[in-house]
């Protein structure tokens, strides 16, 4: 069976300025970031790197979050490497000498670092996403180099820069929490930086509908506060997700019954294993 679950793989950016701080302020310039968004393919990463055991990424939400999940189609990114270019030229990031690399506004030339690896609690990333990530960027004139970590100097690499963490440029990783309205936005929060949010970004706004949220009983006025945040940090873009891996199993319908819904499987419960029964 496939059961869809909470994790989230995604490419984060340093968006930190002052120590810790990636190779180039365009990390820190959201249309340089929102541009790069135009040069990831989601559903390839899916097709080729997860033979498609994954669902594609959009925004924070993943799909097994149903009451708060959207497809964002009204603002949604789609994969066009010459839109990505455009995109660059028009925000300043051009190959002003013609050597195929693209300069940022300061003169230099672009050659980010990306860093990725293992970590626990989250199912591995194939190698070939981080590849095919690479490779695209390249194709827009954006070099990369990716190092692939271990699970200890990736979680040294990536803590708040106050703690000794970040001067990186690009982050894969995976992110496995539950899908509580909390959890779901936890990777843009400030309080959460070098923990659930690796990509340093802070915003003042976000902060506040997640404060909103925490304190919110009410489903319906969950769901606009986790929707207005999940816009918010999909425009400004300090992460594109990628994909979210499918659980894959087998289970002995023939030695047990009580197999409940293939979807509810999770690491946040105990079921269904709670409820089966020998025959």
């Amino acid at each position: 069976y496939e059961s869809r679950v909470e994790q989230r793989d995604y490419l984060a950016f340093n968006t930190a300025s002052g120590k810790g701080a990636g190779s180039t302020k365009a990390l820190q310039d959201p249309a340089f970031r929102d541009a790069i968004g135009y040069a990831i393919d989601q559903k390839a990463i899916v097709d080729r790197a997860y033979r498609g055991h994954a669902d594609p990424g959009v925004g924070i939400v993943m799909p097994v979050a149903a009451d708060y999940y959207s497809d964002l189609s009204d603002i949604r990114r789609r994969f066009d490497l010459a839109e990505a270019g455009r995109r660059l030229d028009a925000a300043g990031y051009r190959d002003t000498n013609g050597d195929g690399v693209r300069e940022d506004k300061e003169g230099k030339s672009l050659q980010l670092e990306l860093i990725t690896g293992k970590a626990s609690g989250v199912s591995e990333i194939p190698i070939a996403a981080v590849q095919l990530v690479a490779g695209w960027l390249g194709q827009i004139g954006i070099p990369v180099s990716v190092t692939q970590l271990d699970s200890g100097a990736l979680t040294a690499r990536t803590t708040a820069p106050t703690d000794g963490g970040g001067s990186w440029d690009l982050l894969i990783a995976s992110n496995w929490l539950s899908s509580s309205p909390h959890d779901l936005l936890v990777l843009g929060s400030s309080k959460s930086i070098g923990l659930t949010n690796r990509s340093y970004w802070t915003n003042e706004k976000f902060d506040a509908l997640l404060t909103e949220v925490d304190r919110t009983v009410d489903l319906k006025r969950s769901q606009e506060l986790v929707d207005q945040a999940a816009r918010l940090i999909y425009a400004e873009a300090p992460y594109i997700i990628l994909s979210h891996p499918l659980t894959l199993g087998a289970y002995r319908k023939d030695c047990f019954q009580g197999w409940g819904p293939e979807d509810a499987i999770s690491d946040w419960s105990y079921f269904p294993f709670d409820r089966l029964r020998p025959i």
